[in-house]
């Protein structure tokens, strides 16, 4: 197998993931507008902001870790030929995550309203409706943290398509939802995103017991697997538990600086996250497995030379998008957002948080191939320190950049902490001989 081979395999799957996930961020821009629409930049939508941080962190701390430590042994699985015991394995450990996520939304819902008083910025009266909010967004993380798990587990047998557009079931849940309600809130919202997401799991789960029943049934599954992946799970658990913490220090401070700077933070990230989300999630979905079998079969001149290609088409794409947000920042928020409660003073305001947020994407998209290369070395001891010093700098930047340029610093905070990381692996990479042994 050659270069290109690989190259393709990647490309081919990238294009399938970011196709169908760009259909299905059409629906979460639609919904984007219909809550903008209906609150603005006003407190309902911070509250809801604020009630999903835990849900959602945990679910990226405990589940999206869970699911890259799986990848690395079930591509070792599969190229041995036991593609039903790669399963077997998966489903062995799916009960004992299943636990732990399920004893944490338990903890998160009796203490949603403990939980509600930390998140509510100092002197606001609304911890009490954060914590209902809360309550209800609560079993996102089970729900969720499984789905997260199973589009792992689905792409690293090469299955892309099913799990991109199972993205589409959540805003649709929050269009349908506000739509019946005819006088929305922030819990209006929090209904919406659990009903989506439970749609979510289920077409996922049935899609992985449909692939699993065609299986040849012959399993030569070693413990040996089983003893390497807790190592890879517990590294990446605590790495991911210090780089998802920047999440709630952001919104956090942000909540600091006054009413509506939550969802003005939010907004103004809006596009960056898809283009991040739609790009990065395909690169990853689909370069993960195959860098896990390159490395696997000991490809290391084939994985140098997809690297560089990759690298070089992400720089040479993603500056051009960066230019061209900066430029063209404040008619992409007048023309998405400002209607109803959205005012021309909040597109400023937002527009200058998308310039500043914009600036992290190329980083951001090398970070996320680098990044794969680390987990599939299993070298946790240099991601744990690469890591440690993105939280401490953010926080610092967050300090400095917010006195010059309020919420928006908080973005060029984010944007400064990709640099480093995606330049800190790319060195780790190249100082260790990962991409020449």
């Amino acid at each position: 197998m050659n270069a290109n081979h690989y190259n393709w395999k990647i490309f081919n799957a990238a294009l399938v993931v970011s196709s169908v996930s760009f259909f299905a961020k059409i629906f979460s821009a639609i919904k984007d507008l219909v809550v903008a629409a209906t609150f603005g930049t006003g407190a309902a939508v911070d509250t809801f902001i604020l009630a999903a941080l835990i849900p959602l962190m945990s679910v990226q701390v405990i589940a999206a870790p869970y699911g890259s430590a799986l990848v690395p042994e079930l591509t070792r699985l599969r190229i041995a030929g036991d593609e039903f015991g790669a399963c077997r394995f998966f489903e062995r450990y799916l009960g004992r995550a299943m636990l732990g996520l399920a004893v944490f939304a338990a903890a998160l819902f009796s203490g949603a309203f403990h939980f509600a008083e930390l998140l509510s910025p100092h002197g606001q009266e609304n911890s009490l409706v954060i914590g209902q909010a809360l309550q209800i967004v609560a079993p996102l993380v089970l729900i969720a943290g499984v789905s997260q798990i199973l589009v792992a587990v689905l792409n690293s047998f090469e299955r892309f398509a099913l799990p991109a557009f199972s993205q589409i079931l959540s805003p649709i849940g929050i269009i349908l939802v506000l739509f019946l309600d005819p006088a929305p809130t922030a819990s209006t919202i929090a209904w919406g995103a659990l009903i989506g997401n439970i749609a979510q799991l289920v077409l996922l789960a049935g899609f992985y017991f449909v692939m699993r029943l065609r299986l040849n049934t012959r399993t030569t599954t070693t413990p040996a697997a089983f003893n390497t992946f807790w190592a890879s799970w517990s590294a990446l658990l605590v790495s991911a538990l210090l780089m998802s913490s920047t999440d709630i220090v952001d919104q956090i401070m942000a909540a600091q600086l006054g009413s509506g700077e939550v969802a003005a933070f939010s907004y103004g990230t809006k596009v960056v996250t898809v283009l991040i989300s739609v790009v990065a999630g395909a690169l990853g979905s689909a370069a993960f497995p195959y860098i896990s079998q390159m490395i696997e079969k000991r490809e290391q001149q084939l994985l140098v030379q997809t690297l560089r290609t990759y690298v070089r088409i992400i720089l040479a794409c993603s500056l051009v998008l960066v230019v061209v947000v900066c430029f063209f920042s404040e008619p992409i928020i007048w023309a998405l957002f400002e209607r109803g409660a959205f005012s021309s003073s909040d597109t400023r305001k937002v527009a200058l948080v998308q310039q500043f947020a914009i600036l992290q994407l190329p980083f951001y998209l090398i970070n996320t191939l680098y990044m794969r290369v680390i987990i599939s070395h299993k070298l946790m001891a240099d991601l744990l320190k690469i890591t440690l010093v993105s939280i401490l700098s953010n926080v610092l930047l967050n300090i400095l950049f917010s006195r010059f340029f309020g919420v928006a610093g908080i973005a060029l905070s984010t944007s400064c902490v990709y640099i480093w990381s995606a330049l800190a692996l790319a060195y780790k990479c190249n100082q260790q001989n990962l991409l020449e042994k």
